[in-house]
């Protein structure tokens, strides 16, 4: 067990802490900058407004700190645990967290622009108005995390899974979300503008795609929104169940004008040709065909249907696995 002052020598002098133990710890602005510890045990401790620059962690327990207002820039920590630690306006930028946990921490206001979040949990924590802006990292986790408010422009999280987050009024603009899981998220007020989220999986009628509710909108963005509802929805029940008639794809696409809210003479002739071509061909038993047009790359309906989260060709393969199947 060491004290804040020794502590704080140890840093001055260079020496890297190896298995020290200081719960409850109280190092409210305590000058830490540099420090390079392994297995450093600070769970419950004071560290209110202390300085932690160019830190270097590794394998330490942060777990229920208190750390709010604390200035980790460009600190580095490494499988290390801050679950249910207090670091409300807290300082993270340019820092790297790889393979550490902060599920249910208070990082309410935190800034961690230009950070490196690399399979790192932030579960369950607020994340409130929180600074991310060129923030990147692969596999990170922000389940049911409270990000309302939250700056993420220009962030670089593919894979990410942002599955029953808080997002509502978030800025995701410029930013990168391949693959990334927005499932069940809140999105109202969130700001897409820019944003890449290829293969990026969103629930129905959510993300970066027009409100099929609005009659105001743009016909032709109204229907391509009911395609990829209709298909999310019809064919991931037919690949589930596998029961039916492929044919009761043909009755979906028969209302999907009356669903999308408009006529079919409103709607560009490049999905009015589309739609009419399916029903004929799906009436013609012509099944083959059906699986080409579906997948004409003239209107991207590969992007319409990304919500699925499986490649153009996997969903053919899939479809003429479903077709024979019904036709045996």
């Amino acid at each position: 067990m060491k004290t804040r002052s020794q502590l704080e020598v140890t840093v001055l002098d260079g020496t890297r802490v190896h298995d020290v133990q200081m719960i409850g710890a109280d190092l409210v602005d305590a000058e830490l900058s540099g420090i390079q510890a392994d297995r450093l045990n600070v769970s419950h401790a004071n560290m209110r407004g202390a300085k932690l620059l160019s830190a270097r962690l590794s394998s330490c327990s942060l777990e229920g700190a208190r750390f709010e207002t604390a200035d980790w820039s460009n600190a580095i920590l490494r499988m290390c645990v801050l679950d249910s630690a207090q670091g409300a306006n807290a300082h993270f930028h340019n820092a790297r967290i790889e393979d550490s946990s902060a599920k249910g921490a208070n990082l309410i206001g935190v800034g961690l622009k230009g950070a490196k979040l690399t399979e790192t949990t932030f579960e369950r924590a607020l994340l409130r108005e929180a600074l991310l802006d060129h923030a990147e990292g692969i596999g990170v986790d922000f389940r049911g995390a409270d990000l309302t408010a939250a700056s993420l422009i220009g962030a670089r999280f593919d894979e990410a899974d942002f599955r029953d987050a808080d997002l509502r009024r978030a800025d995701l603009s410029r930013g990168r979300f391949h693959g990334a899981d927005f499932r069940g998220a809140l999105l109202d007020g969130t700001s897409f503008e820019g944003a890449d989220c290829s293969s990026a999986v969103f629930d129905v009628c959510a993300g970066p795609y027009p409100d099929t509710t609005k009659t105001h909108d743009d016909p032709g963005q109204v229907f391509d929104r009911a395609v990829a509802t209709m298909l999310g929805d019809s064919l991931s029940d037919l690949f589930a169940t596998n029961t039916g008639s492929f044919e009761e794809v043909g009755g979906y696409l028969r209302n999907l004008l009356l669903a999308s809210g408009t006529t079919s003479k409103q709607l560009p002739d490049e999905w009015r040709q589309w739609t009419e071509s399916i029903i004929a061909l799906m009436e013609n038993d012509n099944l083959d065909a059906v699986i080409e047009t579906l997948f004409d790359d003239s209107i991207e309906l590969e992007r319409l249907i990304a919500h699925i989260g499986v490649s153009k060709e996997e969903m053919i393969d899939r479809l003429r696995y479903l077709i024979e199947s019904l036709s045996s």
